[in-house]
C-alpha cells in the first residue's frame, strides 16, 4: 500500500468522485498525487478494475456560491482521469472502503491542478490521518 513513487496528500475536504460516463457519484476523494489517488466508496471494487472518473473540485457550498456569482480558486474545474484499482481496505467508517488507485490516463496539463489541489486542500504533511481500520 505504501510502495509509491510520489507522496500523496491527504485532503481536509472530501471532493466528489463521479463515474465519468454515467455521472453517478461513486465516492469521495481522500488523497491525491500526480501518480494516483485514494477515494472512499460504499461500492465494492476489485483489484485491477479500471474506472473512468471525474473529480469535482467544488464542494456543495462552493458550487452554490459559484452559481451566485462568487468565484473560488477551483470554481467549475474538474479532473478527468482513468484509474486502476490497486488495493482496498476498510475505512474507519464501516460503511465505506478506501480504494487505492494509480492513474492510467490523465491529461498532463491537469498535473499542476492536481498539485494545487493538494497544496490548498491538503493536510499538513506532519499530521497523519488514519482512514483505514
Amino acid at each position: 500500500m505504501n510502495n509509491r513513487n510520489t507522496r500523496r496528500t491527504q485532503l481536509l475536504e472530501y471532493l466528489d468522485v463521479l463515474d465519468r460516463d454515467s455521472g453517478e457519484h461513486i465516492g469521495y476523494l481522500g488523497d491525491i498525487s500526480t501518480s494516483g489517488l485514494m477515494f472512499l466508496s460504499r461500492q465494492q471494487w476489485t483489484v485491477g478494475d479500471r474506472l473512468r472518473t471525474r473529480i469535482t473540485l467544488e464542494d456543495e457550498q462552493a458550487a452554490l456560491l459559484h452559481k451566485a456569482g462568487a468565484v473560488s480558486r477551483f470554481s467549475g474545474q474538474l479532473i478527468d482521469c482513468e484509474v486502476e484499482v490497486r488495493w482496498m481496505k476498510p475505512n474507519i467508517n464501516a460503511h465505506f472502503q478506501c480504494i487505492g488507485c494509480v492513474f492510467i490516463q490523465v491529461d498532463p496539463a491537469q498535473l499542476p491542478l492536481i498539485e494545487e489541489v493538494g497544496r490548498h486542500l491538503g493536510v499538513d504533511e506532519r499530521v497523519t490521518l488514519s482512514r483505514v481500520r
